[in-house]
């Protein structure tokens, strides 16, 4: 299950983050009165094979000092019931919000998000996409759009490894193509959910639909995510680009 992934891949990033291996991990929540949990218990978690129990949720956000673990064990629960798809919106959202955090940036959060209202946005658009080629759209506004954004590192990242990902990967299936186009495209386009010229909070929408298509094909970028990390460090530069 992709959101199962994304949820561990998230704790593992922060794993690593703090240079924590797992095996002290799980001491540190075996420390605790309420968690009894194990190395292959544990191991299923961060691969996303398997879901956390409560208290091991609230003991990994509490050893993390990521409270946002926590929520989106809650989101991920609820949706895993209702199938809202603006519940795992909000549940990729809050992932993002971690890591966001721990680069220093000051997480956004927008209550008033319709989330229920975004998912049909992106749902039009990724038909629009299966049925129109956009690459010219795609080509011309980029770039020029990447350029006007202040702030956000996080998700022009990940932005960049879509648009290169989008021009240049040979064996891309039709939906891997156009969930592509359909984030480079919102993020684009001047008709958003949020208008981008609403400072500071302009583009909490476009970071939403970046980090849950994200997340969806992570397995197709991540050979991208790793070839912009081998560039940066024989540039000897200090970015991060390993997401």
């Amino acid at each position: 299950m992709k959101e199962l992934q994304a949820y561990g891949l998230c704790i593992r990033n922060l794993l690593q983050q703090r240079k924590i291996k797992s095996e002290y991990l799980i001491s540190l929540l075996n420390s605790r009165r309420n968690v009894n949990t194990n190395k292959s218990a544990i191991s299923r978690i961060l691969t996303g094979k398997r879901m956390p129990t409560e208290q091991e949720a609230l003991g990994m956000a509490d050893v993390l000092e990521a409270p946002q673990i926590y929520e989106a064990y809650l989101l991920l629960s609820e949706y895993l019931c209702k199938k809202d798809a603006g519940i795992v919106l909000s549940f990729y959202e809050t992932l993002d919000s971690v890591l966001d955090e721990n680069e220093g940036n000051s997480s956004l959060k927008e209550s008033s998000i319709d989330y229920a209202l975004l998912f049909k946005m992106i749902q039009n658009l990724y038909h629009h996409c299966t049925v129109d080629d956009v690459t010219i759209h795609i080509k011309e506004g980029f770039q020029g759009k990447v350029a006007e954004v202040s702030g956000f590192s996080s998700m022009l990242r990940r932005l960049r490894t879509m648009y290169k990902c989008f021009l240049y990967e040979k064996q891309l299936s039709i939906k891997e193509r156009a969930w592509l186009a359909t984030t480079l495209l919102y993020f684009i386009s001047p008709i958003d959910l949020v208008p981008d010229y609403s400072i500071p909070y302009g583009y909490i929408d476009d970071s939403i639909v970046v980090g849950f298509v994200f997340y969806k094909l992570f397995t197709l970028l991540k050979k991208y995510t790793e070839v912009d990390s081998l560039q940066t460090h024989s540039n000897e530069t200090v970015y991060d680009l390993s997401r």
